[in-house]
């Protein structure tokens, strides 16, 4: 199977991400210490763990369960073991020590960030655009670079479809694995709930909100950053060379 930058091999048990281009591969360093770290943070969590690294690969683990999708939790007591699984994970990651998460390497946060993102993809994906793609997309960016700053938390930063694994019993998903930690890092904890969102989408996200006892204001922040996706994928994949991941993100916007 592939990914936006991996291709991955799974056997029984363990996983080879094997990297798709040169950009990929010069994270590789990066991922293994990202993976090692996550691992000292989250010692009872069931994360992968590296078993060996070369130059454009990394074999992990292999962790049980499959991904699942919305058609998977179509039933209340579906619906709420994974909202409770999934709040229960995230009261653990966003509630790591950040200055332990910083000593071990974990990227801090991106001053500006947003500004920059949107400063990026009005150069590099502008031109790309119809006059109206270009519109619609200078209205999720002005939003973005309006966001307020909160607190940094320790974030997975890709939450979302094949990076959950879920075993099922009496056919109701639990939540078993989480994998692809090449994004985290320390920021907004509502990255990950727009990941979930758009994943599960606003019901499950929602009470996953209630559970974690935060404001429902967060949704507001959520949604701007949802809409955002496919333009962070169409910019990744301009910076990667990667035109079938560039033509995905921008479907939108031609």
């Amino acid at each position: 199977m592939s990914g936006q930058f991996f291709d991955v091999t799974i056997e029984s048990d363990r996983v080879i991400a094997t990297a798709r281009t040169p950009a990929a591969a010069a994270r590789i360093p990066d991922r293994v210490a990202t993976l090692r770290a996550i691992a000292t943070l989250m010692p009872e969590e069931r994360l992968p763990r590296v078993i060996h690294d070369s130059s454009n690969s990394v074999t992990m683990t292999r962790l049980p369960g499959d991904p699942i999708g919305r058609e998977d939790i179509v039933r209340e007591d579906a619906i709420e073991q994974v909202a409770h699984d999934l709040s229960a994970f995230l009261t653990t990651l966003h509630g790591i020590d950040t200055l332990r998460a910083k000593e071990l390497g974990i990227p801090g946060p991106i001053e500006g960030r947003w500004r920059r993102f949107a400063s990026e993809t009005r150069t590099k994906l502008f031109p790309l655009m119809s006059e109206e793609g270009r519109a619609r997309a200078d209205r999720e960016l002005i939003l973005m670079e309006e966001l307020p700053k909160v607190p940094a938390r320790l974030i997975h930063g890709d939450l979302g479809g094949a990076n959950m694994l879920f075993t099922k019993s009496r056919d109701i998903p639990h939540l078993t694995g989480v994998v692809d930690w090449d994004e985290s890092h320390l920021g907004d904890p509502a990255e990950d709930l727009a990941s979930l969102a758009a994943t599960f989408g606003m019901d499950v996200m929602l009470r996953i909100v209630a559970q974690l006892g935060l404001d429902e204001a967060i949704a507001g922040r959520i949604l701007m950053i949802q809409g955002t996706f496919a333009l962070q994928q169409a910019l990744a994949g301009f910076n990667d060379d990667d035109l079938a991941e560039l033509d995905d993100g921008l479907i939108a916007y031609r």
